[in-house]
């Protein structure tokens, strides 16, 4: 239809917007990958514990309890690490969210001025029309 006076600003409002999908994406697929790696780490240690009890049953040397003692410690820290990194992404993936959700919104309202601007457009254009109509039968009225 005709030039909206914010087309330029509502291009840049979209590519911030699709730049903010992108962000948030690549923030989804780090935590993912974290808490895959939690989760990971949280399987061999409930594997190891089961593991020692039934050892434990069996009876374990000295030497190879505290071989697994020092494993579970270093796992017990790989995990505590993993927790604390797999809340940052969640709090940075959230951030990213919520930043895709502000930018929705801007393109939103930009989307709906446009849409006004170009209903009114219409109208002024039928508008005119109309009254073109209408000088044309006044004309053709008075010629007769």
């Amino acid at each position: 239809m005709s030039h909206f006076r914010y087309q330029t600003l509502l291009r840049i409002k979209e590519q911030e917007q699709v730049r903010a999908k992108e962000e948030y994406q690549q923030s989804l697929e780090q935590f993912e990958q974290m808490a895959w790696k939690l989760y990971d780490s949280l399987q061999k240690k409930e594997m190891l514990l089961n593991h020692s009890m039934q050892k434990l049953d069996k009876g374990l040397p000295i030497q190879e309890l505290k071989s697994q003692q020092q494993f579970l410690d270093n796992l017990e820290q790989t995990i505590s690490h993993y927790q604390k990194l797999v809340s940052i992404y969640r709090t940075n993936m959230n951030q990213k969210h919520q930043k895709v959700t502000e930018k929705t919104i801007d393109v939103k309202k930009f989307q709906k001025m446009k849409e006004n601007v170009e209903n009114k457009k219409r109208l002024e254009m039928s508008l005119q029309e109309m009254k073109s109509l209408d000088e044309l039968a006044n004309l053709s009225f008075v010629r007769n």
